[in-house]
């Protein structure tokens, strides 16, 4: 969140950067003027204060800019905003981004070798954070739920995605799910850094599908080797 609830009972018009190397914020009641910024949220601190509606983000949101950093920038980048308090008065005469590159090329980050009690895992897997609570289906099906629940900001490994793009195909403790596209987004920490989640398709075919076909009662396999 770049600003909320600032400037009460003040008028512009104003220019604002936000910069995480800035002095200071801007102030709740004003009197403001134009400058850089360091984000100023203080919305954070009250309660139901946010009131940015679909198809912004829900609630909490962050401040600092430095998560960022490492990032791939190409894409489409979005800022959302929305009246507070009722007031409506206010105007958006224009927004820009501005991107600093250190010219290196992007690294991808290195898994470590399967030991014999782990599900290999493939270098085009990538891991993928859960943006709200979601059901782990066997199939790529709303009528396929598993019963169990990922909770909002747990993590797991996307392997792919199903042929229509609708379902991505993920591993848990060694088994294998399906959830839906829209429920997962990068994982902003290092080493993933927001890497974006693999959409190659995953065949009707693949062995590993037939792994997310029924439920799976014991830790250990047949085989005598713990799946984790």
């Amino acid at each position: 969140m770049l600003l909320s609830n600032i400037c009460i009972n003040t008028t512009g018009p104003f220019d604002f950067t936000f910069d995480m190397s800035a002095s200071s914020v801007l102030p709740d009641t004003g009197p403001c003027s134009s400058g850089t910024y360091f984000p100023s949220d203080y919305c954070a601190l009250i309660p139901g204060c946010y009131a940015v509606s679909a198809p912004a983000p829900t609630p909490s949101y962050g401040n600092d800019l430095g998560v960022l950093n490492g990032l791939d920038p190409n894409g489409v980048w979005t800022l959302y905003g929305a009246a507070y308090n009722g007031v409506t008065t206010g105007q958006l005469a224009g927004w820009k981004l501005v991107i600093t590159t250190d010219g290196s090329d992007p690294v991808a980050p290195t898994l470590p070798a399967p030991g014999p009690d782990l599900v290999e895992i493939p270098n085009t897997a990538v891991m993928g954070t859960f943006m709200v609570d979601t059901p782990l289906y066997w199939k790529p099906e709303a009528g396929a739920a598993s019963g169990s629940v990922m909770q909002a900001g747990q993590s797991l490994w996307v392997y792919g995605a199903d042929p229509s793009g609708e379902y991505f195909f993920v591993m848990m403790a060694g088994q294998f799910f399906w959830v839906p596209v829209s429920t997962m987004g990068p994982t902003a920490s290092s080493p993933w850094n927001g890497r974006l989640l693999p959409l190659d398709e995953v065949a009707p075919d693949d062995p590993r599908v037939g792994a997310a076909s029924a439920p799976v009662s014991d830790e250990s396999s047949s085989d005598g080797v713990s799946r984790r």
